[in-house]
């Protein structure tokens, strides 16, 4: 066969192989399109169908029963919790401002964000009487305020950040954020356990058994996030898991059901495949690779 014809045909060949390879590697591209598609409109369908199910955000508290009937939605209106919550944030709110500014010049922009801090406390010593404080927590208020006002004008004064100053500022006004903090969490555990508590006792024994909470909350706090230590306390278990599913930094209804299907649909693929209801919210490759790590050499 002369050299051109020999090479044409391998030419060829190879043109045939790259092409099967490329339509099979299409064709399995395809496919996984449809498993994700067939995946998230099942994952879909399992979320929606979930009864009876608690929805609880920073903002709003749903409680869905097995029936129309038993379905519940509240939004949060605790103003002690949100207002000891505000004010303990005006001295964190300096430091942050301050921070990285230690045995420095105040820069003209940090000036002009002070100025408009202390303008701002000033307005809040104003309303202070108005926000519905116990007299004992009015005077601590009125305390921590005054405190931060008087340091905010120290430093606009000086235009320097000392770093004891800062220091000995915050830990200074630790005392009453801790007490805020306390009062806080009472106020904001009471309502929680007068909506939830009543709503809860009426399931049956099945419901109850049943039941899932669906926390939608910031990445960090999880099972030391008040709501998840709530329900932890309710459900009778230790924190995140079958029963309470945290959705990080999801605060939107629709995402959060979307984390919820997943954990639904995993949990059941888990027990499907692997007789191990907990397998698939693992990373997959978990056990092959804690198997394998240990034949390697470090």
């Amino acid at each position: 066969m002369p050299i051109f014809k020999a090479f044409r045909v391998f030419a060829v060949c190879v043109f045939l192989t790259a092409f099967s390879t490329a339509e099979a590697q299409s064709a399995l591209a395809d496919f996984n399109n449809a498993f994700r598609e067939i995946y998230a409109n099942t994952r879909t369908e399992m979320a929606k169908q979930y009864k009876p199910l608690i929805v609880a955000s920073p903002f709003s508290l749903n409680l869905i029963g097995n029936d129309a009937n038993e379905n519940r939605q509240y939004v949060f209106s605790s103003p002690a919790y949100t207002n000891l919550k505000s004010v303990s944030h005006i001295p964190l709110t300096l430091y942050v401002l301050l921070v990285t500014e230690e045995g420095r010049q105040l820069p003209e922009n940090k000036r002009k964000e002070l100025n408009q801090l202390i303008s701002l406390i000033k307005r809040i010593e104003i309303d202070l009487p108005s926000l519905g404080f116990t007299e004992q927590q009015l005077i601590k208020q009125q305390i921590l305020t005054q405190m931060s006002l008087d340091f905010a004008q120290k430093i606009l004064a000086s235009e320097v950040v000392d770093p004891n100053e800062l220091t000995r500022f915050v830990r200074n006004s630790r005392t009453i954020i801790d007490a805020n903090v306390h009062d806080a969490a009472v106020a904001q555990i009471d309502w929680l356990h007068q909506v939830v508590k009543p709503w809860y006792d009426s399931l049956s024994g099945s419901g109850k058994r049943d039941l899932k909470v669906l926390i939608l909350a910031p990445k960090e706090p999880r099972d030391g996030y008040l709501m998840t230590q709530y329900f932890s306390r309710l459900l009778g278990v230790k924190g995140e898991g079958m029963k309470i599913v945290y959705a990080e930094n999801v605060f939107d209804a629709e995402a959060g059901m979307n984390v919820l299907g997943t954990f639904l649909l995993d949990t059941q693929i888990g027990r499907g495949f692997f007789d191990d209801s907990w397998r698939m919210h693992e990373d997959l490759l978990s056990h092959a690779t804690r198997d394998y790590i240990q034949t390697l050499a470090f």
